[in-house]
């Protein structure tokens, strides 16, 4: 027994118990999280110390592998198929949604070891990723990179310490970027890439280097490239859009605190970053950010999924388990941009069309209705940033549901070659936007 003399209380420590104060408070830490590509129910994630799980729709998560839960990916073309790791190199793929699970590290450290163990060295969680133009395709990085056309069956090496232009300081991988033959991989300060899958590699690093945290590839143009920071000081977000030979600062308003996500909406072009206190979007690029606070607790997003089928961005935090944001509830999109032309009138202007078409769900009432469609208005018109001559106020109108519209801007200062077309607009005071990629004459 412990007496305190001040206040003559007695406390037998040998028999003291704790009371459970946390009733529906969610402490994961989750490294890496995924969403199943169909069922907006399903998500799985990889938590420090407490394994792989995985939620069919309940807050209740079951634990589908136990250890330490790492990097979590699904294959978006056959969503049984899942990938988890715990730590070093220990990558494992489940061909039926998370029930058993087999190893997948074939040839990994073996057709180019290095180190007197014969294997490679890596990251605590070894970043890889699903390549978006073929999901049998997984991206895996230690020191060198590994490639698998058999979703893990067998990886063979496509970048090794020092050859072809990649990693010639052996620096473990910190995250990967892939879209077809162009890979991003970003090792201690450098960030590398190739566009022809491994058969060469340039040094594309971001002004000042420093470690990267993600790289995300615009699924459109693997030449559109977005990467975060974790970092204090200087700039947090970068993009460039010529495949890293050049890099804008898209920073902006962002607080001065380490970013670790990024993710672009292809559908509505709204960018996300996940920083140390939270959700950011950005509806220009880049050109300005505003915080997802609400619902949101404030705490470190480690990571973001989006997936535009089931209109989910989901978080996974670093301590306050996963969340999840529907997209609608951020930039509606009741039209798309079905086509767009790109025609060169003189030395220092071109013309573009485009053709809208209202998507929405008829008489939906947070969706676009033919109601809201009577008011639709096109807003902003930007082609590689340059804004409409005259930016259109009250024109666009796109008059019911499943209608189609056509408009021609004319743009000035456009350069030739491939061009990233940006349309805002409003419907009943709601906001939509879309973007592609062009090609300007």
């Amino acid at each position: 027994p412990y007496s305190n003399p001040g206040s003559g209380d007695t406390v037998n420590l040998s028999t003291a118990t704790w009371s459970d104060l946390n009733s529906n408070l969610d402490t994961v830490q989750f490294t890496g999280i995924a969403l199943h590509p169909t069922d907006p129910k399903i998500a799985y994630g990889g938590s420090q110390d407490n394994g792989t799980e995985k939620t069919t729709g309940s807050l209740g998560w079951n634990c589908i592998r136990g250890g330490d839960g790492g990097f979590v990916r699904v294959n978006q073309t056959n969503p049984q198929i899942v990938y988890h790791e715990q730590y070093g190199i220990s990558l494992e793929v489940s061909s039926d949604g998370g029930a058993s699970w087999s190893g997948a590290n074939n040839g990994i450290g073996i057709a180019d070891p290095v180190g007197p163990d014969g294997s490679d060295s890596s990251a605590f969680y070894v970043p890889y990723k699903l390549d978006p133009a073929n999901q049998a395709r997984v991206i895996y990085g230690t020191d060198h990179v590994y490639e698998s056309l058999n979703n893990g069956g067998l990886f063979s090496p496509i970048g090794s310490p020092g050859v072809a232009g990649f990693n010639p300081s052996g620096s473990v991988v910190n995250t990967l970027g892939v879209y077809g033959s162009t890979v991003y991989a970003s090792a201690g300060a450098k960030l590398y890439a190739t566009y022809n899958n491994g058969s060469s590699w340039a040094d594309v690093s971001t002004p000042g280097g420093g470690s990267l945290s993600d790289v995300y590839v615009n699924l459109t143009n693997p030449k559109d490239v977005y990467v975060t920071r974790p970092h204090f000081g200087n700039g947090k977000v970068f993009r460039s859009t010529n495949g890293g030979a050049n890099w804008n600062d898209i920073t902006s308003n962002l607080p001065d605190e380490p970013f670790n996500a990024v993710v672009l909406d292809k559908k509505s072009g709204v960018l996300y970053a996940g920083g140390d206190d939270g959700v950011y979007s950005s509806t220009n690029y880049g050109g300005s950010w505003s915080k997802l606070s609400s619902g949101l607790p404030t705490v470190q997003v480690a990571n973001l999924d989006l997936v535009n089928a089931t209109g989910i961005l989901a978080a996974g935090t670093h301590g306050r388990g996963m969340w999840t944001l529907p997209l609608s509830s951020v930039v509606a999109t009741p039209n798309v941009i079905v086509n767009a032309v790109v025609t060169r009138n003189s030395p220092t202007t071109v013309t573009v069309t485009i053709t809208l078409k209202n998507t929405g769900t008829p008489g939906s009432p947070a969706g676009a209705g033919a109601a809201d469609a009577l008011n639709t208005v096109i807003t902003s018109v930007k082609l590689n940033g340059v804004a409409a001559v005259v930016p259109p106020s009250t024109v666009g109108v796109v008059p019911a549901y499943g209608s189609v519209g056509g408009l021609t801007f004319t743009v000035s200062n456009s350069a030739a070659g491939s061009g990233i077309l940006q349309v805002r607009g409003t419907y009943t005071g709601r906001q939509f936007g879309g973007g592609l990629h062009v090609a300007v004459p």
